[in-house]
């Protein structure tokens, strides 16, 4: 049985290393052509991550020095509709210190509650601080989601420019990209851009509140909070950047292949009748069956691996708890730490490991929007093929030219004239 896990493993990892050196070898000249090609650069960018501080240096380091994030920003800032993700961002890093005061004003009422005698006036005060901080907390969650929701929205009516953009482009372009494929970019280019334009100001907001909400508990009690940190971090860290490098690349296959099937499949019901006339029915049933066949294996594997690192996370946070209880345990019986404080730092460690991840999913997220950004702004940057109508001219008369006045010998000869030429 091990052996057969062993080979299972080796397996993925396998593929997983083969998948990894397609992408690195990629180099497509012209990205415009090939949604496969940028699917695997997208791959090559989320798996560079090796750890979390590493893929903060590395955004630091990129914000400086990279191009590609510099086209991002651009396409970014002229999308994004700062009216709502302001709001929406101060909103969002306002629930989360709503949130770490709300967990303290709990720790604070049960500490009230353990010491004798109780005061009930100190008990009803933190009370009614827990009860304002949760009401602020659901409050600024629901201006959160309502101004992303609007930037969102507002962000989807700035495709019309690309799709403009598409349609203008010469005959050679559309017959090197397929109808299907275009409009699939239509939406999955601006899609990632429309995330990091709405999403990322928020991620990062919230995972620098958390190094400081950090620091702030690390200052008061450094024990507990170091020890879980420590214990859980690394670990949680390592297994999301595991299960993004892993289950995402098996993810991409399995679209690809639920594209091609529903491209062939398309394309043989688009031309049935000659299909029919050929009595080709069962080569195409056969091939269709096969590309189903090849989907089915990929959706296997994905759902081995994401059940092995997506949820040993899960199994690292349980060890974490066991040893964080014994230790905080040991804290209060000695009198060197209140249950109420244990609680509200347990609570609080919670929600740090959920925020440090933030600063990670805004740099990959950065990076995912760089490629389509690119491929965006080398499309609208194409000479078109359909030139643009010239705007209407007005219609301009010759300007008349002032006749000289009339002199009384020029109207003799005048005169004398015609009249000659009409008994001519």
């Amino acid at each position: 049985m091990s052996n057969r896990y062993f080979k299972i493993f080796h397996g993925i990892y396998k593929r997983h290393k083969v998948l990894m050196q397609d992408a690195a070898l990629l180099n497509v000249p012209d990205v415009l052509m090939y949604q496969e090609a940028s699917d695997l650069v997208e791959l090559q960018t989320v798996s560079e991550n090796s750890s979390y501080f590493y893929s903060i240096i590395l955004a630091l380091r990129s914000c400086l020095y990279s191009d590609e994030l510099q086209v991002a920003v651009a396409e970014i800032s002229r999308i994004c509709p700062w009216k709502y993700v302001f709001p929406g961002t101060f909103a969002a890093v306002a629930g989360l210190w709503c949130g770490f005061a709300k967990l303290s004003a709990s720790g604070l009422v049960i500490d009230k509650l353990t010491n004798q005698p109780i005061s009930l006036e100190n008990t009803a005060i933190m009370i009614l601080i827990f009860t304002v901080t949760s009401i602020c907390e659901w409050a600024s969650s629901v201006i959160a989601d309502y101004c992303f929701a609007q930037a969102k929205a507002l962000c989807i009516l700035s495709r019309k420019a690309y799709f403009r953009a598409m349609i203008q482009q010469d005959m050679v372009f559309h017959m090197r990209n397929r109808s299907g494929v275009l409009a699939q970019r239509l939406f999955t280019d601006y899609d990632a851009i429309d995330e990091a334009a709405v999403h990322v100001l928020e991620r990062l907001g919230r995972g620098i509140s958390a190094v400081f909400i950090a620091a702030y508990l690390l200052y008061y009690e450094w024990r507990l909070l170091a020890l879980g940190l420590l214990l859980r971090l690394p670990w949680a860290l390592q297994f999301v950047d595991m299960s993004i490098r892993i289950v995402s690349s098996y993810e991409l296959l399995c679209r690809h292949a639920v594209h091609e099937a529903q491209a062939s499949a398309a394309e043989t019901l688009a031309n049935v009748a000659t299909v029919q006339a050929a009595t080709a029915e069962e080569d195409e049933v056969r091939a269709f069956a096969s590309r189903l066949r090849a989907y089915a294996r990929l959706h296997s594997a994905a759902g081995l691996a994401t059940a092995v690192f997506r949820r040993a996370e899960s199994g690292v946070a349980a060890v974490n708890e066991c040893v964080l209880l014994g230790f905080g345990a040991w804290l209060v019986a000695g009198g060197g730490l209140s249950l109420g404080s244990l609680t509200a730092y347990r609570g609080c460690l919670e929600v740090l490991i959920s925020q440090f991840n933030c600063i990670q999913w805004a740099y990959s997220t950065l990076r995912r929007a760089a490629i389509h950004a690119a491929r965006v702004r080398a499309l609208r940057a194409a000479r078109p093929s359909i030139l643009q109508p010239a705007p209407p001219q007005p219609i301009c008369t010759p300007p008349a030219h002032p006749r000289p006045a009339r002199q009384h010998g020029d109207g003799g000869s005048d005169g004398g004239s015609d009249g000659g030429s009409d008994g001519g």
